[in-house]
């Protein structure tokens, strides 16, 4: 992967915390790997703030009758007696 410099600005006390626990040759790693892991999760937030409301109790009845618990119990036996009854082969 092709390397970019970017002009940052942090904290004094972020920097000396990052010379003090993170080698200096890994500080730009470290740094790009934290970034990374919180625009995944801002990325998560736009996705469920966008998917919000997609799904309507009128368009599964199946849920609003025995509730989303019930519906999973059920799904979820479903699962057990399938895998008890598959025999693995060796």
């Amino acid at each position: 992967m092709r390397s970019e410099k970017l002009g940052v600005t942090i904290s004094k006390e972020f920097a000396e915390e990052l010379r003090r626990y993170v080698p200096s040759r890994k500080r730009s790693q470290f740094i790009e790997q934290a970034a990374l892991e919180k625009l995944r999760i801002i990325k998560q937030k736009k996705a469920l703030d966008t998917a919000a409301g997609a799904w309507r109790d009128e368009d599964h009845p199946e849920l609003v009758k025995a509730g989303v618990d019930e519906w999973l119990r059920q799904m979820r036996s479903s699962w057990v007696k399938r895998s008890a009854s598959t025999k693995l082969v060796k």
